[in-house]
């Protein structure tokens, strides 16, 4: 399996995601075809009205993509968007917003979403990235826990009595070893270990010095 990345839906992939969606769309609450973009936030009033997620596709050709490839077909694939301007993510840029993450029901369990993740990471590992989903989706909630993803914000009863919209994110990794830093107090060891070390070159270089007058 290979992992590309596209802007927007190349033609000749286009069949396949568009059967992913038709697919998993039942899957997402609410349904994919119940929506008019990928970043909707209204959940409180949606209605199935059309029979296939075309809206949902449209959108999607608007965005980047890792495109999961098995066979010369699609079985999987993330969606995002880079620099996303939202109240959610206003203050933490550069940034980039997972809008969609799908998977072919046959070949779950496979890892192919704990490949497309590495591939974000890879790509905009320094970077802040957000994503969401809601409370009762358990797969994806352990795949983000494993990353250390971590909950930003939720909002509760969002898409309906007893299931929340939940925000994730990841710090990037420049941010995430200073975290370490100040978790265990690395602070003073680090600094008294870089006095020692300039130290230590000072006396080296005094004493090749010293060696190299006597030598004279």
């Amino acid at each position: 399996m290979r992992i590309i990345h596209t802007t927007g839906i190349p033609a000749k992939y286009s069949a396949d995601v568009r059967e992913l969606l038709r697919l998993c769309d039942n899957e997402f609450v609410p349904p994919l075809s119940a929506r008019d973009n990928t970043s909707q936030t209204d959940f409180t009033s949606h209605t199935q009205t059309a029979k296939e997620p075309v809206t949902y596709y449209n959108s999607l050709c608007k965005q980047e993509n890792f495109l999961a490839i098995e066979d010369h077909r699609v079985v999987g694939f993330m969606s995002f968007v880079r620099d996303y301007v939202s109240d959610v993510t206003m203050k933490s840029t550069p940034n980039v917003y997972i809008s969609t993450l799908i998977v072919h029901p046959d070949m779950r369990r496979h890892g192919i979403a704990n490949k497309l993740y590495a591939k974000m990471l890879k790509k905009h590992g320094n970077r802040f990235i957000f994503t969401r989903t809601w409370s009762t989706n358990n797969g994806h909630i352990r795949i983000l826990s494993t990353l250390k993803f971590y909950e930003h914000l939720r909002i509760d009863d969002d898409r309906g009595e007893g299931i929340d919209t939940v925000y994730y994110r990841r710090e990037p990794e420049r941010l995430r070893v200073s975290a370490v830093i100040r978790e265990y107090r690395l602070q003073s060891s680090i600094i008294l270990f870089s006095i020692l070390m300039a130290l230590t070159l000072i006396f080296l270089l005094l004493w090749v010095n010293s060696n190299s007058e006597a030598s004279n």
